[in-house]
């Protein structure tokens, strides 16, 4: 079934979601006689032509466009204004992070200089940019003031103000010990500050300022520490064994072979080590997450500093005006206004952006060049994502129906955006051997003689797309960092995903629940895929496509792989069954420690280790009364009341260690919560020791270089870091300071070790150790 997104939470009145649509337009078919027509149909073409022939289909479809496809999202310098002022009201109160937020979404708002919509105030949009460089500048972000400082300047700022912003330009370079630059700066703010309208005194006052920061300039000067975001990601240049002739954005370590069992699959060609890439490639389409949409840039990814706005509407935001130009000229053009529809629509908001990014005049070429069967269609870029298998035929009735109307409502958005009136693909209109549900011999089709076969023909590759993101799509995620509380000095990291892409060459990988690869993510968008562990010459690679076998149950990772992708898993760690898991909640041997069998109706168990069989009924009624003791303590962590929520779930965790075995992840689980108001409560000391056990534990389960682990070893890093300066201030013992330094250097190179195997040495997690360790190196004496 496909998943839609939920509400468009900015319209003014509750509605229903695309699902709900969905599901009641597919209820009313079923009811209808046409139902057979429907499962009568052969082809992507014939399911989307039966939607938008439908008396019953297209009239709602269209009203669904009607209600969230409108001009909500104009730019109106007024709001703008509003905006701004209100910008200035927090900027004043030095809540500088709120002000930025209130400045971007004037920025946002604010029509273009050149825009019909800007007459009069077309200094509105540099403004914003201007007043959002002075609440950078105070927060240290030098380098982001810097940018908007600049982006004013081009948009048009007012000169008589243009001393405000040399200034500020000068006071940055000065901080980031650009002296010479910043000389200049101020020179050219005095210049300025001539044309400026100021009274005598005021002018005297900036005179006297300029001239300060001036001699200021004749001082050599430590730059200081910014807060401004890292700069760009390089993408792995390290790769000895070359690029593979044929494979697109792949190394020469690998190969793709074909069987009637597996289909195309990537084997090693030689022995591969951990920490290898073998892919580094780009999207060749993708689409930002709803939640991601304020945070990260509509179209390459990145985590945004200096939003930039489209020139059109208010709901994007860009790294760059590089990125904006691109986006616009691929697909935003289409798209503009249009993003609460395809926000809605989940994952078939990517299949309607792959159509858009290959265009019109490239999908005509595409199939010119089939139906002459020439060799070159192989190489066209296109090629790749339009080979990828859809499983139509395997899909079932109803979901098939229900994406058949999704992509018939994305036919009615590229009709209704002009997208077919193109006068550059007039030339291309001719025979064309075109059919949505092709395989890969290309056999006969229907011919496309006019654009009216072309627009039909599209509609077919919309759902055969909508099909193929089903098992082909890839999480594009990023690491975030966060706290429990927001005085908490301990972070937790995760893997989040914030936007969907389709990568034709890394899809060519078959599934394992026990992966021996990791997909990491620079620059935003670019996939870097690299071996976790040995592969030999020979050897398959393996990805996974979602159910790993630490983090989903063997009977549910089946399920899933049987449902979406229509496959029975045979991994290595699907046929040793659910044994793996049943050790994660296992209970403790009371002879051996070691872990004992599920227990069975009377209660009785038997231990793997020593083979004993035991009573486990007092110890299960144990383990329930704890669980409600955990839950009570984490609903008091979470109100704050660290004090009580530590009695709770010490009181827990001492009750679990007596009965659980040593790797049941319900015991880590209450360790990691100890550590968590203990750290909560600074109490640092004594969170190291409650943690400590968790990392041989977390190594055991998942393996020396589990990104698991390294998670875990980043956390561990911020109690320990935190623990030393604890230690020296409660006047610890020389003995135990050392022994908490080298604990210290030792958890930040392990970790440093598996993230750079996983996510090379210019992810973030990398740098952020990269700094603890210089913090530990700065601790005098040791």
């Amino acid at each position: 079934m496909l998943q839609s997104c939920g509400t468009v939470d900015d319209l003014n009145t509750v509605m229903e979601t695309w699902q709900e649509v969905l599901d009641a337009l597919c209820e009313r078919v079923k009811q209808s006689s046409s139902i057979a027509r429907f499962m009568a149909s052969k082809s992507c073409e014939d399911n989307v032509k039966f939607c938008l022939r439908s008396d019953i289909i297209k009239p709602r479809l269209e009203q669904w466009l009607d209600v969230l496809c409108s001009s909500r999202h104009r730019k109106f310098w007024e709001k703008a204004s509003e905006l701004r002022s209100e910008g200035n009201i927090y900027f004043n109160k030095k809540r500088y992070d709120k002000a930025v937020e209130l400045y971007t979404q004037s920025i946002l708002s604010a029509p273009f200089p050149e825009s019909p919509d800007s007459v009069g105030h077309s200094e509105e949009l540099s403004l914003g940019f201007a007043n959002r460089s002075a609440a950078f500048f105070r927060c240290g972000k030098y380098q982001e003031a810097l940018y908007d400082v600049a982006y004013a300047f081009e948009l048009g700022y007012p000169q008589h103000m243009h001393y405000k912003l040399y200034l500020r330009k000068g006071q940055c370079q000065l901080r980031l010990g650009e002296n010479n630059d910043a000389r200049n700066s101020f020179n050219l703010a005095a210049k300025f500050l001539r044309r400026a309208v100021l009274d005598q005194a005021k002018m005297d006052q900036h005179i006297k300022e300029i001239e300060k920061f001036k001699k200021a300039c004749d001082t050599p000067f430590v730059p200081e520490r910014t807060l401004s975001s890292e700069p760009n990601e390089h993408v792995p240049t390290d790769i000895s064994c070359g690029w593979h002739k044929e494979l697109p954005s792949c190394t020469s370590s690998v190969d793709m072979l074909y069987s009637t069992e597996k289909g195309r699959f990537i084997v090693a060609n030689t022995d591969i080590f951990p920490g290898e890439a073998l892919f580094i490639e780009k999207p060749y389409a993708s689409a930002l997450l709803r939640p991601f949409s304020k945070s990260h840039c509509h179209h390459c990814h990145k985590e945004l500093a200096n939003a930039i706005p489209c020139t059109q509407c208010n709901q994007v935001r860009y790294c760059t005006f590089g990125c904006a130009k691109a986006s616009w000229t691929e697909y935003h053009r289409w798209e503009c206004g249009n993003l609460d529809l395809l926000y809605s629509i989940g994952v078939a908001h990517l299949a309607f952006r792959i159509i858009l990014v290959t265009g019109l005049p490239n999908l005509i070429a595409y199939f010119q060049s089939i139906q002459c069967c020439d060799s070159s269609a192989k190489s066209h870029s296109y090629h790749a994502v339009y080979e990828l298998v859809s499983h139509f035929e395997k899909v079932h009735i109803e979901d098939s129906l229900q994406y058949s109307l999704t992509a018939a409502l994305l036919w009615l958005l590229l009709d209704r955006v002009s997208f077919f009136s193109l006068q550059e693909t007039s030339s291309r209109l001719g025979k064309m051997n075109i059919n949505g549900e092709h395989n890969s011999s290309h056999s006969s089709s229907a011919e496309l003689p006019n654009l009216n076969g072309i627009k039909t023909a599209v509609g077919g590759l919309m759902l055969r797309h909508i099909l193929q993101l089903v098992c082909n799509a890839h999480a594009i995620t990023s690491l975030e960092s966060k706290t429990v509380e927001d005085d908490d000095v301990v972070m937790t990291t995760e893997q989040v995903r914030i936007a969907t892409a389709i990568f034709p060459s890394a899809s060519l990988m078959n599934h394992s629940c026990n992966p021996n690869i990791i997909s990491g993510f620079v620059n935003g968008d670019t996939l870097v895929v690299r071996a976790v562990s040995a592969i030999k010459a020979g050897e398959e690679v393996f990805n996974c496509y979602g159910p790993h076998y630490r983090k989903m149950p063997f009977a549910e990772r089946q399920q899933v792989l049987r449902e979406q992708y229509f496959f029975k898993c045979t991994c290595d760690a699907c046929q040793k069954g659910d044994e793996p898991e049943q050790m994660l909640q296992a209970l403790k041997c009371e002879y051996c420690e070691g872990p004992l069998r599920q227990p069975d109706e009377s209660g009785k168990s038997e231990c793997v280790t020593c083979g004993t069989t035991q009573d486990c009924l007092d110890r299960e009624q144990k383990v329930f009364r704890m669980h409600d003791l955990y839950v009570q303590g984490v609903q008091l962590a979470e109100k704050g009341n660290h004090v009580e929520a530590l009695h709770r779930l010490s009181k827990c965790l001492r009750c679990r260690e007596k009965v659980m075995y040593k790797h049941n992840i319900k015991l880590l689980e209450a360790r990691d919560m100890v550590a968590r108001c203990l750290s909560s409560l600074s109490d640092f000391r004594s969170a190291c020791k409650v943690l400590r056990p968790a990392l041989d534990v977390v190594k055991e389960i998942y393996g020396e270089n589990s990104i698991e682990l390294g998670h875990e070893l980043m956390k561990m890093s911020d109690i320990v870091v935190n623990a030393i300066p604890q230690a020296h201030k409660e006047e610890a013992s020389c003995g135990e300071i050392k022994d908490l330094v080298k604990e210290a250097q030792s958890v930040i190179d392990k970790a440093e070790h598996i993230f750079v195997l996983h996510y090379g040495r210019t992810h973030k997690a990398v740098q952020e150790l990269g700094d603890k360790r210089t913090a530990i190196s700065q601790v005098v004496g040791y």
